[in-house]
C-alpha cells in the first residue's frame, strides 16, 4: 500500500494485525529516528493485542533486546533510534498533546471515537487503520472519501496462516447461519430463504466475508437490508413519530410475514407544521401525506402526545390513531419488535442508520446493559408504535 492513509478492513484471522506489525518492524530498523504508535482502544486492549504480536514477531525473528523494551510507558527503541510506542487515548486533548508521528497505526478503530483518531491522523505523516466492519464508521464515512487514501478488504481465506481448529470453527458458524453454506454471496448466499439465522448470518458477513455489516453486540435490532416489500403479504398499520426542529417528522410503513417484519420509509421531514393553515409558508403534517399520495383510509399510530397533529391528520380524513406511551413502553416496544426478523428496504436510509447507530448502554468495564443509551431513532419509535398498538389492528 503506498498511500498516506491506508484502510484495511477485513474478517477474523484475516491476518490484518499480524500483517501491519511486520511492516512497521521493517521500516523502524531500515529508517533511523522514526516515532511510530500503535493506537488501540483501552491499554488492556493495546497489551492483548498488538504488544503480544509484536514482542513474539521480534522474539521469532531474533530481534528483541530486553534493555531496548520499556514497560512504563510502553515502547521499544531500536538501535537506529527509532521507536515503537504502544498508547490508549481517552480525550481529544491528550490525544493533541502526544505530538506529531511519522507513521500511526490505530488498530480496532471502530471501537475509537473519530475525534480522537482524527486529532491523531492530522498529527502523522503516514497512517494504517484496521477493523472488522460490523457497521459503517467514520472509516469508511470520513477517511475513505479524502484523497491519497487507498483501501485494502481481507478475510481469513487470504491468511495461509490461519490455523486448521480456527478454520473448523468458522465454517461451523457459516453452518449456523445458511441452509445452504456451499453458496457465494454471488450465487444466493444472503438470500432471505437461505437465511437460516439472522444473527449468524449477519455474525458471517462481518467476520466471515469481512464486509460491512448490521453486527453488533450492543445493537438493538439486527436487520437484513432487502431491495423491497415483497407483493401479497400482510400490511399493518403505518407508524408515524411527530417531530420539530431538529427532529423530524417521519412515516414508516410495516408489513408482516409470518415472523418476518417488513419496514419501509416513507418519508423524514424537517419543520413540517403540526395542523394544516391556508395560506402558510410551510408545509404541514397532512400536506406531506398528500404529497406522497398516503393512503386516507389505511390506518396511522402515532404518538399519542401528538394532539395537535393527530386532529388535524383526522380533520383532512386520515385515519389516524394515537398510542399511549406508558412506563416501560420502550422496553416493551423493542422486546415486540425483536421478536421478529427485521428486514429493512434498501431506500430507508434513516431506519437503517438508526438500526446501525442505536445500542445498549456499557457500564466501565464494557459490559452490556440492557437499556437503551440514547435518543430512540424517530423511524424505529414509529415501527414501534404498530407493535405496541397491535390491540388496534
Amino acid at each position: 500500500m503506498k498511500a498516506r492513509k491506508r484502510v484495511i478492513q477485513g474478517s477474523t484471522y484475516a491476518g490484518k494485525t499480524y500483517g501491519i506489525i511486520p511492516v512497521l518492524i521493517d521500516k523502524a530498523a531500515k529508517t533511523p529516528n522514526l516515532k511510530i504508535t500503535i493506537v488501540a482502544e483501552t491499554i488492556p486492549a493495546v497489551k492483548d493485542g498488538c504488544v503480544d504480536i509484536f514482542k513474539e514477531v521480534m522474539q521469532n525473528t531474533n530481534r528483541w533486546i530486553d534493555d531496548n523494551w520499556v514497560g512504563n510507558p510502553m515502547q521499544y527503541t531500536f538501535v537506529n533510534g527509532s521507536r515503537i510506542q504502544f498508547k490508549s487515548f481517552d480525550s481529544v486533548g491528550k490525544a493533541k498533546a502526544a505530538g506529531k508521528r511519522d507513521i500511526l497505526f490505530i488498530n480496532e478503530a471502530n471501537h475509537i471515537p473519530y475525534s480522537i483518531a482524527d486529532a491523531l491522523i492530522t498529527r502523522s505523516k503516514e497512517t494504517y487503520i484496521d477493523f472488522n466492519a460490523d457497521q459503517e464508521f467514520w472509516a469508511h464515512t470520513e477517511i475513505l472519501p479524502e484523497p491519497n487514501t487507498e483501501f485494502l478488504s481481507l478475510t481469513y481465506r487470504d491468511n495461509e496462516a490461519c490455523p486448521k481448529e480456527t478454520l473448523e470453527e468458522l465454517l461451523v458458524k457459516k453452518s449456523k447461519a445458511f441452509h445452504n453454506p456451499e453458496l457465494e454471496e454471488e450465487t444466493g448466499l444472503y438470500n432471505k430463504d437461505n437465511i437460516k439465522s439472522q444473527h449468524w448470518a449477519n455474525w458471517w458477513r462481518v467476520y466471515g466475508d469481512g464486509k460491512i455489516g448490521t453486527y453488533s453486540e450492543r445493537q438493538i435490532y439486527n436487520y437484513t437490508i432487502v431491495e423491497s416489500v415483497p407483493e401479497g403479504i400482510k400490511r399493518l398499520p403505518s407508524g408515524m413519530d411527530f417531530g420539530q426542529s431538529p427532529d423530524p417528522t417521519c412515516l414508516v410503513d410495516v408489513y408482516l410475514d409470518g415472523i418476518d417484519l417488513y419496514l419501509d420509509e416513507v418519508f423524514v421531514e424537517n419543520n413540517l407544521m403540526p395542523e394544516k393553515i391556508e395560506g402558510a409558508e410551510r408545509m404541514s403534517i397532512s400536506d406531506k401525506m398528500d404529497e406522497v399520495k398516503h393512503p386516507k383510509s389505511w390506518m396511522i399510530i402515532g404518538d399519542s402526545s401528538g394532539r395537535v397533529e393527530l386532529k388535524d391528520l383526522v380533520k383532512n380524513r386520515y385515519n389516524a390513531r394515537g398510542v399511549k406511551k406508558k412506563a416501560g413502553s420502550v422496553s416493551e416496544g423493542i422486546k415486540r419488535m425483536r421478536g421478529y426478523n427485521i428486514l429493512v428496504t434498501k431506500r430507508s436510509q434513516n431506519i437503517i442508520d438508526g438500526c446501525n447507530k442505536w445500542g445498549w448502554k456499557v457500564d466501565e468495564n464494557g459490559k452490556i446493559i440492557p437499556e437503551p443509551d440514547g435518543h430512540e431513532p424517530d423511524t424505529l419509535a414509529a415501527a414501534r408504535y404498530v407493535m405496541l398498538a397491535k390491540a388496534m389492528w
